[in-house]
């Protein structure tokens, strides 16, 4: 018996990897920042602005997106305007529906960020890198995509002294190939 179910399990497996489609995408996306556990630091709008691969197994509408995004969060903190800019890595399980031409999906997964640049009037040492676990939805529609998602921070990126997580709610924008 587990022989059997182990030959269905790799044939149902090769069968869908040969059919699996993939694409190629560009998206860029507004965050709106809510910086958490303290009351002194100001939110303001962000940016994001990269690339993605989504990998769907057409027969189950399942499969995984994973990005590579620039992204930038400004706050103020003490009355001092910081910028910082990231390179995020989410990587997403992703469901969606195939009602030719439109596609709703919904994805969740974690992200991995590192600051490659920050800058403001004091030099704060700010953590070089965090994490964290999202969810979203959107609509695939010919090869435009809108998707919306709310990503909470896991780990504080402020100065030792400042305790803050970044909570973001972005709308995006993308194109798939």
């Amino acid at each position: 018996m587990k022989k059997v179910a182990l030959t269905v399990f790799v044939t149902i497996c090769l069968v869908c990897q040969t059919h699996a489609q993939s694409r190629f995408g560009i998206k860029a996306g507004l965050d709106f920042d809510n910086f958490t556990k303290v009351d002194d630091v100001k939110n303001h709008l962000g940016w994001r602005l990269g690339v993605m691969q989504q990998i769907i197994v057409p027969a189950i509408g399942t499969g995984v997106q994973v990005e590579l995004l620039t992204t930038q969060k400004r706050l103020d903190i003490d009355g001092d305007a910081h910028s910082l800019w990231y390179l995020q890595v989410p990587f997403n399980l992703r469901y969606e529906m195939n009602f030719m031409p439109v596609r709703p999906y919904i994805i969740a997964g974690p992200y991995f960020r590192w600051l490659v640049n920050k800058s403001g009037p004091k030099q704060e040492n700010f953590d070089i890198s965090d994490w964290g676990l999202g969810v979203g939805a959107g609509v695939l529609v010919f090869k435009f995509q809108v998707g919306l998602r709310y990503s909470w921070g896991m780990s504080d990126i402020a100065p030792p002294q400042i305790d803050v997580q970044p909570e973001t709610f972005t709308i995006s924008l993308g194109r798939v190939f």
